[in-house]
This record gives structure tokens, C-alpha cells and sequence, in this order.
């Protein structure tokens, strides 16, 4: 019965997102074209990460590591994509098989496994969808990471790593937002993603930050190794 309600919602979310606001557009038509039924989606291949591009982006937040930690594991998906550049169009959670939309009064937090679907928003008038999992939430480690879906225009993952550092006695936290891309179109990759990312990926600190009651700021890679916010003992094998 459970999987009927299910089934008959999904039908009626294609039929009508078209047409009314519960759904943004590129996002309605990016699941009519590959189905919504989201049990047959899955995360693209990354083994070969050599082929793809990166793009890392450094924020300093003016409190410590577990109160930003909080900020990013358990904030709303509709009020940190709710801006001029990123709109929040579904989540559906494979754990209990269901979709949610923006009017759903109970929407859960961000969590492992849950597909997301986004509306990007670019130069006033072009609108992409964006597609992605959440694979990694690691608390101990204050790591999260998104893959992007198979049928996302662009493949690849981002890495969001958290690190506390001491200023004049008081604890800040270091963010790391690291992402590696690759679509069909070079001239795309390497001419327009970057700096569209970087919009988006501020906005999207930014927005955990106001839900954290705290101040976040970009900082160069340059300020990060100037000030040695970077502890060689929190990096990866490969990233040392």
C-alpha cells in the first residue's frame, strides 16, 4: 500500500510539475526525461579522478569546529539551496522511499544516501539542473562529499573537510571545499565551470553559515599556508 501512495505521488509530481511551482522547471524535466523513479539512479564512476578538473575553495568560520560541524550536518536542504543561484527542487530518501518538495512541511536534514536535485540559476536566464548523492558524512572526521548522479551533465564529486585552528587564543575553523568535474565539452570544463562554481559554492557557505549564527569568509590558499590554518597531520596521503 505503502509503495501505491508512493507510486501515485511520483505520477502525479511528473504530470503536473510543469506546470506550478512545486517543482522548478529544469528539475521536472531533467526526472521526465530520466525517470522518477529514483531507485534506478545511481552515482557516477570516479575511479579515475586523474582525468578530471579540480577546483578548491578555503572559508575561515569565526567558531570552533564543532559548532560549525552542527551548521553543515543538520541544516534544512530547502535553506541552504535557497538562493539567487542554487534553488532546492527535491530530495528523495532512500530510506524511507520518499520524495519531499520545498512544500512539504517536514523536510530532513541533509544525510547519507539521500538524492538531491537542484535548480541552477546563471547569467539571469539559463537554468541548469544539478543531480547528486550525499555519500560521506563523517562526523569524527567532519568530512561530507556529494557524487554526482550518472545522468548529471557533469560527473565528478565535491569534498567539504572542516579543520580547527587557535587565532590569539580563540578556535576558528578552516573549510575546505574541493571538487573534481568532467563533462562531454573541454571549452565548458575549463572556461565557464570554474567561475560559476565558485558562485555557487559561496552561496552555499554562506547560507550554512547564516543557519550557524556565525561569519564565514573565502580566504586564498595562499592566506591558508601564510597563516598555517592547513595541519600537515589532517591531510590526506596524497594531498601531503
Amino acid at each position: 500500500m505503502k509503495r501505491l501512495i508512493i507510486s501515485s505521488f511520483i505520477l502525479l509530481l511528473a504530470s503536473c510539475a510543469g506546470h506550478n511551482n512545486i517543482v522548478p522547471h529544469s528539475v521536472s524535466e531533467f526526472l521526465d526525461d530520466y525517470g522518477w523513479d529514483m531507485e534506478r539512479m545511481s552515482p557516477g564512476d570516479i575511479e579515475e579522478m586523474k582525468e578530471f578538473h579540480d577546483h578548491v575553495r578555503f572559508y575561515v568560520a569565526d567558531k570552533d569546529i564543532r559548532t560549525v560541524w552542527a551548521a553543515y550536518s543538520e541544516i534544512s536542504p530547502t535553506r541552504v539551496w535557497n538562493g539567487p543561484i542554487a534553488r532546492f527542487g527535491v530530495l528523495y530518501d532512500p530510506a524511507s522511499k520518499t520524495i519531499f518538495t520545498s512544500e512539504d512541511a517536514e523536510i530532513p536534514v541533509i544525510s547519507v544516501g539521500q538524492y538531491i536535485f537542484l535548480d541552477l540559476f546563471f547569467e539571469n536566464y539559463i537554468h541548469i539542473p544539478a543531480a547528486f548523492q550525499i555519500t560521506i558524512q563523517n562526523e569524527e572526521e567532519k568530512l561530507m562529499e556529494f557524487i554526482y548522479l550518472e545522468q548529471n551533465t557533469s560527473q565528478g564529486r565535491q569534498e567539504i573537510r572542516l579543520y580547527p585552528h587557535i587565532i590569539n587564543g580563540r578556535s576558528i575553523t578552516l573549510i575546505r571545499h574541493k571538487s573534481w568535474f568532467r563533462s562531454d565539452s573541454s571549452t565548458r570544463d575549463t572556461l565557464f565551470y570554474g567561475q560559476y562554481h565558485t558562485r555557487t559554492v559561496d552561496e552555499f557557505h554562506n547560507s550554512v553559515a547564516e543557519s550557524g549564527n556565525y561569519h564565514s569568509q573565502p580566504v586564498t590558499e595562499r592566506y591558508v599556508e601564510k597563516k598555517e590554518l592547513y595541519p600537515q597531520q589532517l591531510l590526506t596521503p596524497e594531498e601531503r
